[in-house]
C-alpha cells in the first residue's frame, strides 16, 4: 500500500451519527441525499477549516467538503462515500470547481431561503453565492452582511461559531425514518406537559413524588417534574407549557442560582449538544447537579429531573462546557463590571474562556 493509498478512506468511518453510517452504505440513498446532508455536516462534523465547493462533473453539479486534515487538504465525498487528499480527488473525477464558500455564506444564503422559500433554486445560490449576498448586503437585506461588528465588538461573521440558527435550515423533517426514537420522545414531552393525562409507558410511583419510564425500546427509568418543586402558579403553567422552550440557555443559569442557593449543593450549568431527532442535534443548556447516591440532570426545557447517565443516553448529549453556578455568577460580574454585554448562551459555553482573558488583561476590568 502506497502513502496515497493510506490517505483515502471512508467517509462512513468517521464519527458520524447511525442514520448517516447506514445512508452511505447505500449508493442509491448517498445520491439521494448528498446535498442536504453536506450542507449539514460541513457545520456538525468537527472539520478544521471546512468549505463547501460546488462543481461540475461530466455535467452534473455536486457538492463536496474540502478542509484540512493535519496539513493536508482534503475532500469528503458524501455521494461517494469518500475522503482523498483534494488534489487527488479532482485529478481523478475531473472535478470542475465552480464556487467554494465558507460557513458565513452558507449560513447566509440558509437564511434567504428560508426567508424567501426558494430551496429548488440551491444549486443556483450556490453557483453565484457572492453575487446574491453582494446585492442583499448592498440593500441592507440582513445585518450582518454590511456590517462587520455589532455594539460589543464582536465579529458579526462569527455568528456561525456554533451554526447559529442553522441547526433546522438544512434538515426535512420527512427525511428521517426512524420512528422508535420519536414515539418515546413525544410520550415524554406530552406527559411532563399534562402528567395527570394517562400515559402507556409512564406510571406515578406509588408513595412518592417521582414516575416510572417504562418502554419495551429503552431502559426503564425513575424521573422527577421540575414543575412539581414549584407553589408558584406561574412558573408551574410556563413548565406545563410550550411557553418552557426557547430560552434554555437563561432558563439554565436562572434555575441553577436558585437551586443552588435552596440546597447549597455542586450545580453545574452545562451547554452542549442533544439530539434534535433521528439524525441532527441542537445547541442547548442544561443544569447537573452532584449528589452523593447519583448524579442528575435537571432540563427546565424538559421539565425534567433525571439521572444523569439516563439523559446523556436518551437525549444522546454532548457536553462541550461545564462551569459552576458560582463561576458563572464571577463570569458575569467580570463581564459586566468590563462593561461588556455577552448574551448568556456565548457566557454558559465559553465563560470560562473569556474570564481567563479577563483576568490576563486586568486594564480591561478597572472601569
Amino acid at each position: 500500500m502506497t502513502k496515497q493509498d493510506e490517505q483515502i478512506e471512508l467517509f462512513s468511518d468517521r464519527n458520524l451519527q447511525s442514520w448517516d453510517k447506514n445512508i452511505l452504505k447505500t449508493p442509491k440513498e448517498r445520491y439521494i441525499y448528498a446535498l442536504i446532508r453536506t450542507l449539514k455536516l460541513v457545520y456538525s462534523l468537527p472539520f478544521k477549516n471546512a468549505l463547501l465547493a460546488i462543481g461540475e462533473v461530466n455535467n452534473i453539479f455536486e457538492v463536496i467538503i474540502i478542509f484540512n486534515d493535519d496539513g493536508i487538504l482534503k475532500v469528503a465525498d458524501y455521494k461517494r462515500n469518500l475522503i482523498m487528499p483534494k488534489n487527488d480527488y479532482y485529478k481523478w473525477y475531473h472535478f470542475h470547481e465552480l464556487n467554494v464558500l465558507n460557513k458565513f455564506e452558507i449560513y447566509a444564503l440558509a437564511n434567504f431561503i428560508k426567508d424567501t422559500d426558494s430551496a429548488k433554486y440551491m444549486y443556483d445560490y450556490l453557483i453565484f453565492s457572492k453575487e446574491i449576498l453582494q446585492e442583499l448586503s448592498k440593500k441592507n437585506y440582513y445585518e450582518y452582511l454590511s456590517q462587520k461588528y455589532d455594539e460589543n465588538g464582536l465579529n458579526l461573521r462569527n455568528y456561525t461559531w456554533l451554526g447559529n440558527n442553522c441547526d433546522g435550515i438544512f434538515f426535512n423533517k420527512s427525511d428521517y425514518s426512524h420512528k422508535k426514537y420519536i414515539e418515546i420522545m413525544e410520550e415524554i414531552a406530552n406527559f411532563t406537559k399534562n402528567p395527570d393525562k394517562e400515559s402507556e409507558y409512564i406510571k406515578k410511583i406509588p408513595k412518592s413524588a417521582g414516575y416510572l419510564f417504562s418502554h419495551p425500546d429503552f431502559e426503564e427509568f425513575k424521573f422527577y417534574l421540575i414543575s412539581n418543586m414549584f407553589k408558584d402558579n406561574n412558573i408551574k403553567k410556563e413548565l406545563l407549557s410550550n411557553k418552557r422552550y426557547h430560552h434554555c440557555h437563561v432558563n439554565a443559569y436562572d434555575f441553577a442560582r436558585l437551586y443552588e442557593k435552596n440546597t447549597h449543593k455542586d450545580v453545574y450549568i452545562v451547554s452542549g449538544q442533544i439530539k434534535a431527532n433521528e439524525i441532527d442535534y441542537f445547541y442547548h443548556s442544561w443544569i447537573e447537579v452532584k449528589s452523593v447516591k447519583n448524579n442528575l440532570v435537571m432540563d427546565w426545557n424538559e421539565n425534567l429531573i433525571i439521572p444523569k447517565e439516563v439523559y446523556y443516553q436518551l437525549f444522546e448529549a454532548r457536553a462541550i462546557s461545564k462551569t459552576n453556578v458560582n463561576e458563572m455568577e464571577e463570569i458575569i460580574n467580570l463581564t459586566n463590571k468590563a462593561g461588556l454585554n455577552f448574551n448568556q448562551m456565548d457566557l454558559n459555553y465559553f465563560g470560562q474562556e473569556i474570564k481567563k482573558d479577563l483576568l490576563k488583561h486586568n486594564t480591561l476590568i478597572k472601569k
